[in-house]
C-alpha cells in the first residue's frame, strides 16, 4: 500500500475550518484526563509545601529535643565530610568519579 502523492492534506471535507473543529469527543476526553493528571499533581505538590513547615516544627520540638540534637549532629558530620574530602589522600589530585 502506498500513499497517494496527489492527496490533499485536509482533515475533513472543508479545509477552511479552524483546527479545533476537527477534534472529536475522544480528543476532548484525552485532554481532560491529561489536564486532571496535571492539576492533581500540582495540587499535591502545593499541599506538601503547605504541610512541610508545621510538620518539621512539630518534629523538632523544643530546643533541647534529642531529635534536634541528632539531626544537627548528622548534618554537621555531612558538611564536615564534604569540606574535608578534597584534602583526603585518596582523592587529592584525582578527578571525581563519573
Amino acid at each position: 500500500m502506498s500513499a497517494n502523492p496527489n492527496a490533499s492534506p485536509t482533515v475533513g471535507p472543508d479545509a477552511n475550518l479552524p483546527w479545533y473543529r476537527g477534534l472529536t469527543k475522544y480528543h476532548g476526553f484525552i485532554l481532560m484526563v491529561c489536564w486532571m493528571a496535571w492539576f492533581f499533581d500540582t495540587m499535591d505538590q502545593q499541599l506538601f509545601v503547605l504541610a512541610r513547615a508545621p510538620a518539621i516544627l512539630s518534629s523538632l520540638g523544643s530546643i533541647d529535643s534529642p531529635f534536634r540534637y541528632a539531626a544537627f549532629t548528622v548534618a554537621a558530620v555531612f558538611v564536615i565530610g564534604l569540606l574535608v574530602l578534597p584534602f583526603a589522600p585518596e582523592t587529592k589530585g584525582k578527578p571525581l568519579p563519573e
